[in-house]
């Protein structure tokens, strides 16, 4: 099977190159993890890539291009920092990248949309008339709550446009996300385990334990920092037995990047970091936190696909109770907070210092739960036989 991933995967080297400030390392790992998969069971797999982010107005051009990123051959379209034309210039190359596949078309391609982005359509129609058959990712369903009546309406519009685009079947981020498309053919699928040799060594001390990805209010950053507020106060001998690393970026890191400075160490703020750094940085930890609040839509319409690396790499997920995440881990191979508060993560955390015996084998329970059901080979059958289907 030939298949085109079309997304907004960025590797580290080209987002440098590229002078974008920020990326999704967790959306990145997933795609590329599942073309790596797919080429490893044989089938024909190329991720084609939006390669943008936030354009800057410097009117810097990087024009397309081909690499390899994480064992994935990877095109990207160009990209313009032009206020104007950046969003205009990413639809249309990724269009010309879809018609330059025209030569290969003896093996009928099948070509998957990560998300709805409308930088897309071009090339989805192009696609559908060139005769491929077209599947959508829907990793992260419509946010509603707190949003315009216009947004709401614009978000409908653009659910029924990519149902009719990509009415060959649709991939699911979780459970819930199955209201947010008419798609009658679906499948859930998490991801896969990554294929890093990091395995958390818990003869180790401290205990290290990370929080990842955006830093914002909806993800539990606020939560994060009054629990080690509270721990500060009501458990200092922490201290003594757990560091705090924080990686990513998001609107909150002003705060965190406060709480840093304040702890005199316990509490590491690393930012946004490359691959090879977060990789160092994750050898030093026992413990995942996964903090999405369920007040937000968020913690319902993706899964946090982070967790699936936590535990991979042998540490222990601490997580609130949204999504799949409970489905994913059965018969105790993780710990779920009692609320969503700070004083919940706090206990939770204190508990894991008093009996880190107890939370080694939670943490070797999850590994191995993960490591089999999320196997890229497993992952890769299930929706490759999926993708077979014909309407």
């Amino acid at each position: 099977m030939r298949i085109v991933y079309l997304c907004g995967a960025l590797d580290e080297a080209t987002r440098r190159a590229r002078n974008i400030d920020a990326a999704n390392p967790a959306a990145t790992q997933k795609v590329f993890g599942f073309c790596r998969a797919l080429r490893q069971a044989g089938h024909r797999a190329i991720v084609l890539s939006l390669g943008r982010g936030r354009q800057n107005g410097s009117g810097a051009a990087y024009d397309a291009c081909a690499r390899r990123a994480d064992g994935a051959p990877v095109i990207y379209a160009r990209f313009v920092h032009s206020r104007w034309t950046t969003h205009l210039v990413s639809a249309f190359s990724l269009a010309v990248l879809v018609w330059r596949l025209r030569p290969r078309m003896r093996d009928r391609i099948t070509l998957i949309a990560y998300n709805r982005l409308w930088h897309y359509v071009p090339a989805l129609l192009l696609a559908r008339v060139l005769g491929m058959r077209c599947f959508l990712d829907l990793e992260d369903g419509s946010v509603n709550r707190g949003r315009p009546a216009v947004l709401r309406m614009f978000d409908r519009l653009a659910g029924r446009c990519f149902d009719a685009l990509c009415n060959e079947g649709a991939l699911l981020a979780n459970n819930a996300v199955r209201s947010q498309t008419s798609i009658k053919r679906t499948l859930v699928w998490h991801g896969t385990t990554p294929g890093f040799g990091v395995l958390a060594d818990w003869d180790l001390r401290p205990l290290g334990v990370i929080l990842g990805g955006t830093l914002n209010d909806e993800r539990g950053s606020g939560i994060f920092i009054e629990a080690v507020r509270l721990l500060m106060q009501q458990a200092p001998a922490a201290r003594q037995t757990m560091r705090f690393f924080v990686t990513g970026h998001g609107p909150m890191c002003p705060a965190l990047e406060q709480l840093a400075a304040a702890s005199d160490g316990w509490v590491s703020f690393e930012g946004l970091v490359g691959r090879e750094r977060y990789l160092q940085i994750l050898g030093k930890c026992h413990v995942g936190l996964m903090l999405n609040l369920s007040s937000y839509d968020m913690g319902h319409i993706t899964f946090p696909s982070k967790v699936l690396e936590y535990a991979a790499a042998g540490l222990l997920v601490i997580s609130t109770d949204v999504s799949d995440v409970r489905e994913v881990f059965e018969n105790d191979a993780a710990v779920f907070l009692a609320g969503e508060t700070p004083a919940a993560l706090a206990a939770a955390l204190i508990k894991v210092c008093s009996a880190p015996d107890t939370a080694a084998g939670t943490a070797r329970r999850g590994c191995e739960q993960i490591r089999a059901a999320f196997d890229p080979q497993r992952v890769a059958g299930d929706v490759v036989r999926f993708f077979e289907i014909r309407n």
